[in-house]
């Protein structure tokens, strides 16, 4: 994403703006590849700013996991969310 080469975001923005403006879905939204778009398992974040000393973010989907983390000079750091918080407890 830091070098402007992902594809989710920007697809994921077009719904988004579609579904506020009260406009049609892209036409793109039709191909079955889209649906994946919609039920991610696992999205992970780097956060590559070291004044931020703990990053997360809310999971993807109702069962998917969000990792954030941070990797350091001497140590890494992990966020690891999921709706259901036993599941996080077994990393």
């Amino acid at each position: 994403a830091a070098k402007a080469k992902d594809v989710d975001r920007p697809m994921l923005a077009y719904r988004r703006i579609a579904k506020d403006e009260g406009l049609p879905a892209p036409s793109i939204a039709e191909d079955p590849a889209w649906a994946r778009f919609g039920d991610i398992d696992l999205c992970t974040s780097h956060c590559g700013r070291p004044p931020i000393r703990f990053f997360g973010f809310e999971p993807p989907s109702a069962d998917g996991y969000g990792v954030g983390y941070n990797v350091d000079k001497n140590s890494m750091q992990f966020s690891i969310t999921h709706f259901d918080k036993t599941e996080c407890k077994k990393f």
